[in-house]
Parts: C-alpha cells; sequence; structure tokens
C-alpha cells in the first residue's frame, strides 16, 4: 500500500539551482520522491493540493534546502588528528568498516544528504555503498572510487592503489569498477602521507591512460593536484574534477592568478573543489599545544607553515570565485583533523569569507555537486521526479552561511532522519 502523500509548508524555498527562493511554498512528496513544488497562495495550490490530497504539514517558520553534498571525504579516516600510517597500522579493517558507517551516518545528521569518498582502502566503500543502498537503511547516497590510483610509495599508498606504467593502470580502473566504483581518483601530485615522493608522481602518458580508461568505462576522472603546469596538462587529457584546485606551484608559496587557466576550467565545466579546512583546522591544534608548552620546534614550524599556507589558499580561493569557476564543496573530512561532525559548516564559512554569494553557495552545496557526480536526474535539486532529500532550517540560508547551523530537520528518500 502506498504511502500518503505529504505537503510542508515553509516560509521559503531554495531549490538548489542559482534561482531566487520561492516565498511561502509548498513541496509534496511521497515514497520518497518529491510530487511537486508551488506557491501557497495561489489558485494552482489549491487545485494541485485538492487532486493530490496530502496531509499538510505547517513549518511556516522554517526554511527549506536541498540535503548537502560533500564532495570530497575519507569515510574510513577519523579526523581526529590520527595519520593514515598510524590508523593502517593500529586498527583492524573491520574496525575502519565500523568507523566509515559511523562517520557517513554522523554526516547525514547534520544535513549531508549524499557525500563522494575520495579514497579508502581494504575494500571497505564499497561494501559501505551496498550496506547503505539497502532500501530498509536510511543512510546517505554514496559514490565512491575505492582505492585512489599512486605510484608505489605515493600519496595514500597505504589504501592499495598502487600502480606503476599503463598497463597496470588499465587493469586497475577497470579492477575498481568491477568492484563498484563510480569515478577514478588519481594522485598525481604529493601530499601528507609520510615519506611520500615530492612533486608530480605519474608520468604524463600514465596520467593519460588513467584519464582514457576510466572515460572508456563511462566514468569520471578526478586528480588531486598540486601544480599548475599539470592542470594544463590534464585539461588536454580530459579530466574531469580538481580536488584541492590551489592555483600555486608545487611549494605552495605564491598565489598564481593565471586567468586564461580560470576560463578553460570555467568553459569546459571542470569541477572545482577546495577543502578549505584543510589546512586552517591545524592551526588551533598546534596553538593549544604551544599553549599548553608541549610543542616541538617542528610543531611550532608546521603551525607557521599551515598560517602562511591557508592565507594563500583563502587569496586562491578569492581568485576563482571572482573568474566564476564551477566551484562545489568538500571538505576533506577524515583527514587528519577534518572531522564528520563541524567541517562541513566550517568549509561553508571559509567558503562564504571567499567571496561566494549565498544563492551560489547553496548551489555548490546542492544543485551544482549533484551535476559534478553525474547525479542531477536522481537528487540535489528540490525538482519533481527526484529524490526527497532535505533541510529545514530555522534560519534564511540566503543571508549566510551560518544558517545550516540552525538545523531542525533532515529528511532522506523522504524519511525523516533522527539528529539524536
Amino acid at each position: 500500500m502506498e504511502a500518503r502523500s505529504l505537503a510542508l509548508r515553509v516560509k521559503k524555498l531554495y531549490d538548489g539551482t542559482l534561482g531566487a527562493p520561492l516565498e511561502d511554498a509548498i513541496l509534496v512528496y511521497r515514497n520518497g520522491i518529491i510530487q511537486d513544488v508551488f506557491p501557497a497562495c495561489s489558485e494552482e495550490a489549491r487545485q494541485k493540493l485538492a487532486a493530490l490530497n496530502p496531509e499538510l504539514i505547517d513549518y511556516r517558520n522554517l526554511y527549506m534546502t536541498p540535503g548537502l553534498i560533500d564532495m570530497h571525504t575519507h569515510l574510513m579516516m577519523p579526523g581526529d588528528g590520527t595519520f593514515l600510517e598510524d590508523e593502517v597500522a593500529a586498527c583492524h579493517p573491520g574496525e575502519m568498516q565500523v568507523l566509515a558507517y559511523t562517520n557517513a551516518m554522523s554526516a547525514l545528521r547534520r544535513g549531508i544528504t549524499t557525500l563522494r569518498d575520495c579514497g579508502g582502502g581494504f575494500d571497505i566503500p564499497f561494501g559501505l555503498k551496498r550496506y547503505l543502498s539497502r532500501p530498509e537503511v536510511i543512510g546517505p547516497d554514496l559514490s565512491i572510487c575505492g582505492a585512489p590510483l599512486t605510484v608505489t610509495g605515493g600519496h595514500c599508498h597505504l589504501l592499495g592503489g598502487e600502480v606503476d606504467g599503463e598497463t597496470e593502470i588499465r587493469k586497475f580502473v577497470r579492477l575498481q569498477q568491477k568492484k563498484g566504483a563510480d569515478f577514478v581518483k588519481i594522485m598525481s601530485t604529493s601530499g601528507g602521507t609520510k615519506g611520500s615522493p615530492k612533486g608530480e608522481t605519474f608520468t604524463r602518458d600514465e596520467l593519460a591512460a588513467a584519464i582514457d580508461e576510466a572515460h572508456r568505462r563511462q566514468m569520471p576522472a578526478v586528480a588531486h593536484v598540486f601544480s599548475l603546469e599539470l592542470m594544463w596538462a590534464m585539461l588536454g587529457m580530459g579530466i574531469d574534477g580538481f580536488e584541492h584546485s590551489t592555483f600555486m606551484p608545487p611549494d605552495c608559496s605564491v598565489v598564481i592568478r593565471d586567468k586564461e587557466l580560470a576560463a578553460a576550467i570555467r568553459e569546459k565545466e571542470i569541477f572545482v573543489s577546495h577543502t578549505l579546512t584543510m589546512v586552517c583546522l591545524a592551526v588551533p591544534f598546534y596553538e593549544e599545544k604551544v599553549r599548553r608548552g608541549t610543542a616541538t620546534a617542528a610543531d611550532i614550524a608546521d603551525m607557521d607553515f599551515c598560517r602562511r599556507f591557508h592565507e594563500k589558499v583563502m587569496e586562491s580561493f578569492a581568485f576563482q570565485v571572482e573568474e566564476k569557476l564551477p566551484i562545489v564543496v568538500g571538505t576533506d573530512s577524515g583527514w587528519r583533523l577534518a572531522n564528520f561532525d563541524t567541517t562541513y559548516n566550517i568549509n561553508l564559512k571559509l567558503m562564504e569569507e571567499g567571496g561566494m554569494a549565498p544563492l551560489d553557495l547553496i548551489h555548490a552545496a546542492t544543485g551544482r555537486g549533484a551535476k559534478a557526480l553525474g547525479l542531477s536526474n536522481k537528487l540535489g535539486t528540490l525538482t519533481p521526479g527526484l529524490q526527497a532529500d532535505f533541510l529545514l532550517l530555522s534560519k534564511d540560508p540566503g543571508e549566510g552561511a551560518s544558517a545550516f547551523g540552525a538545523l531542525e530537520k533532515v529528511v532522506k528518500k523522504g524519511r525523516e532522519v533522527p539528529l539524536a
């Protein structure tokens, strides 16, 4: 027996596009699918309500947006300052599987109804996605890559994605898809893994092979990258997204305002995710060590570097906002100090500080993210026929990112998510 339709009347509805919000709006949904959206005070509303005969619930003191999308997470990682190397050494894969589920549900309770996992090992992302896809489970939608491609000893090599040469790369892409991968993640430059090689990692031919094989398998390819020269090269190879997108050289010493590169990214609609919280969260961590008197000389050097790097990252982000790049929201949650409880809202506030207007920020966190995932026909906007994934807020998100901290309800596929 089909459930009766529910109609929610809200003060203002932001549909996840760049369009103006709908004042005094009604959204109708049934069996997890949005049936209609229309203004409450109209003849159209009277006729539609009569035809649909929903149960009408009055939330005229609340604001509605689509569920949020986080485009860059690591669900199997704790986000409590633990290094990946230490987690892998200390934890059984079963423990990491439970942690991944806990992180996914923590994110959901904070309004993040869709997550893209940008790198997990031990086949943990595949099992988690299968479990969360069960109809009886209320959980976020996941887009996963499995283990990211990296050179031998490269960034995140502990996750099991070490590949060298075009043959290994192509075979690994095929294997990941066989297991259930939705996209391919390429570690094209160095990162925070201890002892990993610095600078560019793969050869240009290897990168081209990875992107080509992903596309042959109808999967997008995205790249972890800290090199403008490499970004230019991968644009020519058909890359679909840039993770971190710092517009800085490998030493991250200066922001390069490359307007031609920005225009090429914008015109090709290459989605960029900035993970602004990645370094700024480390600063108070080290400051606390200094306050307690436990900071080493290395800690103080790291703190000074993080302060400088975060300043440059924010400068780069502001430039990319000015250039109207297709920015999505990615937090790096799970990695180092980025947790699944508070990081997303911190990231939104940093994006706002970097110059994003409220409507653009909402779109980046919802509809644009869904487009980047290739899921616009399923979720991301409050459109009839799509999943009923939405949030109710007591503050107006059109007035600032802090509204997402005033969360009253989360609904996923038409089912209310317990927030406690």
